[in-house]
């Protein structure tokens, strides 16, 4: 009797652990998500006033993507230096977002992000501007889950192909995989294939904390696993690399979480503040 009651009870706490965990990712999922870059995929939305939370929330159910919106422009700016989004979704409302766009293709390190345009105008004419501006799609409204998620995936697999983009700038730090050649401080160095990729997927994350997992991940491509005292020795090696040219401490180990490329402050382009306060993913490493 005493087992059959014990059954009872552990059956009902496990149906309801299953009811509060149902609730929990049916309440603005994309609200609270915090996946891991090296995992996931990253969609950044620009939606005044928020509007397309249930697109978000498709692109999070139909693709396992993480997704951040941002209702303003300045924000969307910091989120983009910070995190390094693989696609991003704009919600065009005005003309000044289309004169933001095609600003933002002139700066180095977002010419080649893919942009997706969602219009609510004169299709054809917003449409015309939208990729004119640099958009690489535009989507008119009302635009179906079904499509918008086709879009966003034809898209991401583009921005997948990092082996192959080109990232940063001789004087302070270039690495150029079509050629194998890297350039810190303005000299030329020369590293190993495994220290290369590391320094290349630092680069085109720039203070971002990847976890030792993360980094046996890219080493890997997935398909194995490294040591932890393996990748700390390559990331060592990396720091031996870069010594002569006076660039070792660009390459921090953040003590608890993993490693990150931090370039110095007067060679970047724009001085990022602090991330704002947002209810939306946790972009902190």
């Amino acid at each position: 009797m005493l087992y059959v009651l014990l059954g009872g009870v552990l059956a009902h706490a496990a149906h309801w652990s299953e009811a509060m965990l149902l609730a929990s990712a049916t309440a603005e999922p994309w609200r609270r998500i915090s996946l891991n870059p090296a995992d996931r995929p990253r969609v950044l939305m620009i939606s005044p006033e928020q509007a397309d939370t249930v697109l978000a929330d498709g692109l999070l159910r139909h693709l396992g993507a993480a997704v951040r919106m941002e209702s303003s422009i300045g924000k969307a700016e910091h989120v983009l230096e910070i995190w390094r989004p693989q696609t991003l979704v704009l919600s065009l409302g005005s003309s000044t977002l289309i004169e933001w766009l095609a600003e933002l293709r002139q700066r180095p390190g977002n010419a080649e992000i893919p942009i997706l345009a969602l219009g609510d105008g004169n299709a054809d004419e917003e449409a015309r501007a939208a990729l004119d501006a640099g958009a690489d799609a535009y989507l008119a409204r009302p635009v179906s889950i079904t499509l918008l998620v086709a879009q966003v995936q034809s898209l991401l697999h583009r921005a997948e192909d990092w082996e192959q983009r080109v990232v940063g700038d001789k004087a302070t730090l270039c690495v150029d995989p079509i050629a194998h050649r890297v350039w810190v401080n303005g000299q030329e160095i020369f590293l190993t294939r495994r220290l290369f990729r590391i320094l290349h997927y630092l680069a085109l994350h720039p203070d971002h904390t990847f976890s030792s997992a993360d980094m046996s991940t890219m080493l890997t491509q997935g398909k194995g696993l490294l040591q932890p005292n393996s990748v700390t020795a390559q990331m060592h090696r990396l720091r031996m690399a870069l010594e002569p040219v006076s660039a070792a401490h660009w390459v921090e180990t953040v003590h608890g979480f993993g490693y990150r490329l931090t370039l110095p402050k007067s060679r970047r382009e724009m001085e990022i503040p602090g991330l704002p306060d947002t209810a939306h993913e946790d972009l902190s490493p």
